[in-house]
């Protein structure tokens, strides 16, 4: 396992992502993060509550709080901060004691601000037009945020108060996170003192290589890649290719979903700005294929040839086939979620898909959605053609 640095400690290039907790039982999500330890991994990030509390249990099982750095976020903060009647720096306090208390430390490697997809908001703009921060022309009160929105007068008192938690050694890292790579821009070009952005950065989704990674390290502000299998359409994997890509004869991913996996993540740590990449685990299997990403390779032609054709067979159609894909999928979540984006673009043709029906059931139905939504070959006509005009 190779390491980067991240402020005044060395992190694994490979973090772990928590939420597998949340399909795994105690005994078998503490099992992932003692392989993950095995394997080098010294970096866990949580965002939900529940998540911490799970690596909190399992690195009390293993003795192994002070060999892994955690990343502890406070979810949607101005949606969270917006539901409760208290002050900025009493929310805060209660936000840090609480992912204390589930760790069972007294201190926290990284303190997490997540913006969740919204949009940052000039507090000078909102006082001039007495508007909202969405934009719709309804007046609000400045001390009330819509979860869609931030103001920047509010992440100034916030780094504010997580630089006195730093102070008093209850917090290490200040760090802040995202769905939304601009507003996460904007973050960074307004306020210096966050030690790490969290990111959407993959093969298949490049938004942050524009302005944002120029900007995280003009800052000096470490960057972790988030969703490095994401391909293009929210929460499908780029895997679900390989498991069954239609139509099957030109969206032949020609390898097997965890080495996909493997490529996909290996990909952003080419850029030198990314000093980890936050990928999901739910098998000893996952995290030996993701300790590979961090080996002595770099980034090959191989990997190259492999990712360019799924990138294009992913991108035709307005990512149909990776939607299609997923409605095959062994995991019967993904299933449903491409059944959602299809039904959202009403793009389903009438048909019926049940994600949790027969295999041969959704093949039927699948195969009638992809007849109706996957755009025919262009007909090559026959060179004698004219004459029977």
């Amino acid at each position: 396992m190779n390491y980067r640095r991240l402020a005044n400690t060395d992190v694994s290039q490979v973090a772990l992502e928590s939420e597998a907790c949340r399909v795994l039982s105690n005994g078998d999500f503490t099992a992932l993060v003692s392989k993950a330890i095995d394997t080098g991994i010294n970096f866990c990030h949580s965002l939900k509550p529940e998540e911490t509390s799970a690596v909190g249990q399992a690195l009390k099982s293993l003795s192994s709080r002070r060999n892994v750095i955690v990343s502890a976020g406070i979810e949607d903060f101005f949606a969270a901060f917006a539901r409760h009647d208290m002050r900025l720096d009493d929310f805060i306090e209660h936000e840090l004691e609480d992912r204390l208390a589930r760790l069972e430390s007294t201190y926290l490697d990284c303190l997490v601000m997540d913006v969740g997809r919204g949009r940052a908001v000039d507090l000078d703009a909102v006082r001039t037009e007495g508007v909202s921060g969405g934009g719709n022309g309804k007046a609000v009160k400045l001390e009330q945020f819509e979860g869609g929105t931030f103001l920047h007068e509010t992440i100034n008192d916030f780094l504010s108060i997580a630089n006195r938690f730093r102070h008093e050694g209850r917090v290490r890292i200040i760090g802040v996170c995202g769905e939304n790579v601009d507003a996460i821009r904007r973050v960074l070009v307004k306020h210096g003192d966050f030690d790490v952005a969290f990111a959407p950065y993959s093969y298949g989704f490049r938004a942050a290589a524009e302005e944002l990674l120029p900007v995280a390290q003009e800052t000096s502000t470490a960057f972790v890649a988030t969703r490095p299998l994401w391909w293009g359409l929210r929460n499908i994997p780029v895997t679900v290719l390989a498991e069954s890509p239609y139509p099957a004869d030109k969206a032949n991913a020609g390898i097997k979903a965890p080495r996909l996996a493997s490529r996909a993540c290996k990909w952003p740590l080419e850029e030198k700005t990314v000093i980890s990449v936050c990928a999901p685990a739910t098998t000893d299997a996952d995290v030996e294929n993701l300790a590979c990403v961090s080996g002595g390779e770099t980034w090959t032609r191989a990997d190259e040839e492999t990712l360019r054709p799924l990138a294009e067979i992913a991108q035709a159609a307005g990512g149909l086939f990776v939607a299609l894909s997923a409605m095959n999928s062994e995991n019967p979540d993904i299933r449903a979620h491409g059944w959602s984006v299809l039904v959202r673009r009403e793009l389903t043709g009438g048909f019926v898909f049940d994600p949790d029906g027969a295999k041969s059931e959704r093949l039927d139905a699948l195969e009638k959605i992809a007849d109706a939504v996957v755009p025919p070959e262009p007909v090559i006509p026959e060179e004698d053609v004219d004459e029977l005009l």
